[in-house]
């Protein structure tokens, strides 16, 4: 079963956590994160699931930024503060300057306790890179964790027939900044942006480092794919079977 998979590969017990915070502490460079929660239209419980992973990130580098930050619950906008953490910052529109790296998150994606650390090492042995993304899986309406997901490396003609990158998409600041979305309901162009990078710019962390909240319809089971055509030379070659 998937559940005792998880148990064993991807959850952290409390000596891995304690061995995870001494590689924090000797780390040779700390690179930090910027990552953006647009609050607009949507409900408490995945706004706070979101919240509540970030909160509990072992890598301490980061703030979080919940943009149109107006538009929350009187409830939730409570806990939020409850919580006490200078590192949870309200917009009203835009986020703030942007730290060295820039994660997208939608409420509801639940991050893995080291997704953040993985993310660091990841740049620390790679100063190459300009974009990040993991592996991930699922947790079903009864809490039960369920259909990992796990990527290749980066393939640019899988990726232009279907955006496996998502959910957790790690840009690194200049990058982000030369592509961010002008309009708050705009996705970032995702296909344009891996135009213009070379192979070794983009890294698959191989762990599962997110969580989506689904269903129980299957629907996340079956991707949005599309047709790639490509242009055909003139005069069309011709084909022997």
């Amino acid at each position: 079963k998937y559940s005792n998979w998880r148990k064993q590969w991807v959850e952290l017990n409390e000596a891995s956590r304690k061995e995870l915070v001494e590689q924090i502490e000797a780390l040779s460079s700390r690179p930090s994160f910027s990552l953006i929660l647009d609050a607009t239209d949507w409900d408490n419980p995945s706004l706070f699931t979101t919240i509540k992973s970030v909160i509990e990130q072992l890598y301490p580098d980061w703030i979080l930024c919940i943009t149109n930050g107006n538009m929350l619950d009187p409830d939730i906008a409570e806990k939020i503060k409850k919580l006490n953490d200078n590192r949870i910052k309200n917009s009203l529109t835009s986020p703030p300057e942007p730290n060295n790296w820039v994660l997208e998150l939608n409420p509801g994606t639940q991050l893995h306790e080291a997704a953040l650390f993985a993310s660091a090492v990841s740049i620390n042995k790679n100063p190459e890179v300009s974009l990040l993304y993991s592996d991930h899986d699922h947790m079903d309406p009864h809490g039960n964790f369920c259909d990992p997901y796990m990527k290749p490396d980066w393939n640019p003609d899988l990726f232009a027939a279907m955006n496996y990158l998502t959910p957790f998409i790690v840009f690194k600041r200049e990058l982000w900044s030369n592509h961010k979305k002008k309009e708050p309901d705009q996705d970032l162009p995702l296909v344009e942006i891996a135009k213009t990078l070379y192979h070794h710019e983009i890294f698959h962390i191989p762990h599962v480092l997110a969580t989506l909240q689904v269903n129980d319809d299957g629907t996340h089971l079956q991707p949005t794919c599309k047709r790639v055509l490509y242009d055909l030379p003139d005069p069309a070659p011709t084909v022997s079977i």
